[in-house]
Order: C-alpha cells, then structure tokens, then sequence
C-alpha cells in the first residue's frame, strides 16, 4: 500500500498565502477543509475585500431581491464575522457598496 503525501500541508506560509490572497474571500474561507495546516489560514489574510454586488450574486438564493434592507443586513453581518474571526494585522482594507 502506497502512502498518500499531502503537498499542500507542505507549501511554504509565503506560497499559501499567495494562493490564498488570489481567490475570493468566499472561496479563501473555503479553502480551510483541504487540509489541517490550511484551517486557519483565511482567518489570516492580510488584505481583505468585501463587495457588496459580488454578495448578491454569490447569495441570489438566500436574499429576496427585493429586500435592500435584508441584503444588507446579510452583507453587514458577513464583514462583522469575518473581522470577529480575523487574526493577525490588516494591511489592506476595501469595502464596496
């Protein structure tokens, strides 16, 4: 029996990091399952970018689009608990509405 290697546990923090700071923060949280080394690395990230028009098309289902005030409140408490959960310093800091 082959032994499996996990390659992405074995990345440098740099490279990670990298990969990471590419993607979406939506697809960056998603990330956390690929490995245990991985967990908490978008909790990490350094820049962070939030886009009130990319949430609406990412979340259709979820909010009626009729309803401005649930939509932001959905988008307003998303920026609440990704900053809650947020460690380490901020370099970069966007917000779009």
């Amino acid at each position: 029996m082959e032994l499996e290697l996990d390659r992405i546990s074995s990345l440098p923090n740099d490279v990670t990091e990298k990969i990471l700071s590419c993607l979406p923060l939506r697809e960056a949280v998603r990330t956390s399952v690929l490995s245990s080394k991985w967990r908490y690395k978008s909790a990490m990230l350094q820049d962070l970018e939030f886009n009130e028009y990319v949430w609406r098309s990412q979340n259709r289902e979820f909010c009626d689009d009729d309803d401005d005030d649930q939509i932001q409140r959905s988008f307003a408490n998303m920026v609440d608990h990704v900053l809650l959960l947020h460690i380490g310093p901020i370099r970069k800091f966007q917000l779009f509405l």
